[in-house]
């Protein structure tokens, strides 16, 4: 009896089912990040993936987090992208932009102590420097009410108290009143008392008059 002869659809179908399986696109169209000088991948959501453009990360709570070096993107999840000075200014403001916004504002200040700066300015109150093309610091302004923190939960309106359980300060005197810092990361407080509440924050290089 002659053999059943396959028929091209099904010689089809049978390739296709020996064929390394290929991941599927399920839409939620999400792609992985790691980080410059970090081993661990960060999976960042990617929209709906309808139009094949990459959308910026997706952050939680205020998107931001406030560091002596820099500051750090707020990814889902939880997971943080490092925003290092040093930085070029187009990557620094890409990033910050991911988690609250396309700036609000942008300055030249040629007058400020340490030199020229540009000044880029966010909702809420966050003000990114930049020197020669390079992030160089960030300041808080009044405006900020509380929004932004370092990842110990150190912000404007936190205590004396609070900020020396998250970090060895030293405080003194200055034209500005009762000042502090902390390697990079400067501040006032309106107190030398333990109750006494941080009025400003700022780190890095940034336009401060003395």
């Amino acid at each position: 009896m002659p053999k059943p002869r396959m028929t091209a659809a099904a010689l089809v179908l049978a390739l296709a089912a020996c064929a390394p399986e290929q991941p599927a696109d399920n839409g939620s169209g999400t792609a992985r990040l790691v980080a410059e000088g970090n081993a661990d991948e960060i999976v960042v959501p990617q929209g709906n993936g309808t139009d094949g453009n990459a959308a910026a990360p997706t952050p939680t709570n205020h998107g931001v987090n406030l560091a002596p070096d820099g500051l750090a993107l707020v990814l889902q999840g939880g997971a943080t992208r490092h925003i290092g000075f040093g930085l070029t200014r187009e990557e620094a403001v890409r990033l910050v932009s991911a988690g609250l916004g396309e700036p609000e504002s942008q300055d030249f200040n040629q007058e400020c102590p340490g030199g020229a700066l540009e000044e880029v300015e966010f909702d809420g109150g966050l003000g990114l420097s930049f020197s020669e093309g390079r992030f160089v610091g960030w300041d808080l302004n009044s405006r900020d009410d509380g929004r932004f923190t370092t990842a110990a939960g150190i912000g404007l309106g936190s205590t004396r108290k609070q900020l020396e359980s998250a970090m060895a300060i030293e405080v003194e005197e200055s034209s500005l009143g009762h000042e502090f810092h902390s390697g990079m990361l400067s501040g006032l407080l309106d107190s030398l008392a333990p109750t006494g509440k941080i009025t400003a924050l700022w780190a890095g290089n940034t336009c401060i008059f003395r």
